[in-house]
């Protein structure tokens, strides 16, 4: 599998899960929010935080961004007045930029069309978002591989045919990029969220870390996604899920981030290592072993020279010494000492002779 590195931080097998706080619009069209946020997501041990950037009349139609828009989430009275009272300027951005380096945040923005593209490889991201919309929409996945910057693709809604073109498009331009197992429901039910889809996909794509943005509530659907196997999860971030606006319900507050960046780590504890590198013993478990194990020992006195048979022998605990699947090994052998009864028989204490 390839690694992805965003801003200095891994995405791939054994690196720490690669935590994307998204922010999107829940600044709400206030810097001073904005900032806030970055602050809160640096304190809650994100990896990175993630902005939306739109230019409208390259994005939408002009009957979209004409048709009224109410509601208790509407920020204008047209579609259009909607989405740019929620759009940050350009220089609002590059200060919510800095304030990620400030933090050691990585710094990715999704570009939803080709002018705001151009604007995020200006403004110098640390990587780019493609949300599941415009998984399609090859033309902004060729101009976003050219930038050079790495990729997280959203997978939402999207046959595994369209996924499918999406990966030959970035692969053919070298992309480095990771797949992001996604449900477009806002928020998504449990029962919803399809999570077998991230084994599915590392399956599917070996060489593409995969990933998982969540638009569930709580902390589970990502934990479990961690335990699936996917290297990065983003989830929506908010102060205060009773702001206005149609994703702040279904974000995650500090506390819960804080609470998601742990349980991964835990989730990660738990795991331990690559099943196909498990052989031995987990150290933790040694002292256990012998305390309930079983040791081959001395049925009673025995005479040095003695030969062993069935009757000789016996297992009692502790453990540690030479283990009852080991019978057959001592069977036949000859004690070179005397043995007192219940003593534990090991195989410096045997003339080993040939097994018949």
């Amino acid at each position: 599998m390839n690694t992805v590195t965003i801003a200095g931080q891994h995405i791939g097998p054994d690196a720490r899960c690669f935590v994307i706080a998204e922010i999107g619009h829940n600044h709400m069209g206030r810097l001073d929010l904005a900032l806030e946020l970055v602050d809160r997501a640096a304190e809650a041990g994100v990896s990175a935080v993630k902005f939306q950037r739109r230019h409208l009349a390259s994005t939408f139609t002009p009957a979209q961004l004409e048709a009224p828009h109410s509601g208790p989430n509407s920020f204008g009275p047209t579609y259009g007045a909607h989405r740019a009272a929620l759009e940050l300027p350009l220089e609002a951005l590059a200060t919510c930029r800095d304030r990620a380096h400030q933090h050691e945040l990585a710094f990715m923005v999704t570009p939803f069309d080709a002018v705001s593209a151009a604007e995020c490889m200006e403004l110098g991201v640390d990587a780019f978002k493609v949300a599941s919309g415009d998984l399609t929409h090859h033309a902004l996945l060729k101009q976003l591989a050219r930038y050079n910057k790495p990729l997280a693709v959203s997978t939402g809604a999207a046959t595994l045919e369209e996924i499918e073109g999406a990966v030959a498009v970035l692969a053919q331009s070298s992309a480095a990029f990771v797949l992001l197992h996604a449900v477009a429901a806002y928020p998504s039910a449990p029962e919803q969220l399809n999570l077998n889809r991230i084994p599915g996909l590392q399956h599917r794509f070996p060489e593409v870390p995969v990933g998982y943005s969540g638009h569930d509530l709580g902390l589970q659907g990502a934990l479990t996604a961690r335990s699936l196997g996917a290297h990065a999860i983003e989830k929506h971030f908010t102060l205060d899920p009773t702001l206005k606006g149609t994703d702040q319900a279904f974000s995650h507050t500090p506390e819960e981030m804080a609470l998601l960046v742990q349980g991964l780590a835990n989730v990660d504890a738990m795991l331990g290592q690559d099943h196909r590198a498990d052989t031995g013993i987990n150290p933790f478990e040694t002292a256990a072993r012998v305390k309930m194990g079983k040791s081959i020992v001395a049925a009673r006195d025995l005479p040095e020279g003695h030969v062993l048979t069935e009757v000789d022998v016996c297992f009692r605990s502790p453990g540690g010494g030479l283990a009852p699947s080991a019978l057959g090994q001592v069977l036949g052998q000859v004690l070179n000492q005397p043995l007192q009864a219940f003593a534990p028989i090991t195989s410096e204490l045997l003339h080993l002779q040939p097994t018949p």
